[in-house]
């Protein structure tokens, strides 16, 4: 899936999509719940557990060495699936989630990262060496095309 998709990967928007893709009419997901790129193991009829994507953090050069900033959602994904409602969800609804609300979904936001290095100068353009730099940023990430976007997702198992 991931392979396929990205080949149409040229904005942080399409990236977003990427990675929270969750379509059980994909032909490689088999219709299941758990093969998908944004993974729902609490969606799965046999043997659900609550687990699977809970967020995801995209980037790119320009957006983090100039502007310090990334896009960032919490939560798993619920354009294709429902939203994860925890006291409704029979694989969730006795874990704890202090601190998590119910509803457990919130759109993309873009804040200001100010634990980021300074920003670039204004005529440089990513480079190899700063592709390497930002792609050390993170623990778990994915650098594509001619941009350098970076790509952050979190899955819990």
């Amino acid at each position: 899936m991931f392979k396929r998709d990205m080949q149409n990967v040229s904005t942080v928007a399409d990236l977003q999509r990427v990675l929270r893709a969750f379509d059980l009419g994909d032909p490689l997901s088999k219709g299941r719940a758990i093969r998908q790129i944004a993974a729902r193991f609490d969606l799965e009829e046999e043997h659900p557990t609550c687990g699977g994507a809970i967020d995801a953090k995209v980037s790119s050069i320009l957006l983090g060495s100039r502007n310090r900033t990334a896009y960032l959602i919490s939560g798993p994904p619920s354009d294709r699936a429902p939203e994860l409602v925890w006291d409704q969800s029979k694989a969730c609804q006795n874990v704890t989630h202090d601190g998590i609300p119910n509803h457990f979904a919130f759109p993309w936001v873009h804040p200001p990262l100010p634990y980021l290095s300074p920003p670039s100068p204004p005529n440089s353009s990513p480079s190899g060496d700063s592709c390497r730099a930002a792609h050390r940023m993170t623990e778990e990430r994915r650098l594509f095309g001619p941009h350098c976007l970076l790509a952050v997702h979190t899955i819990i198992r």
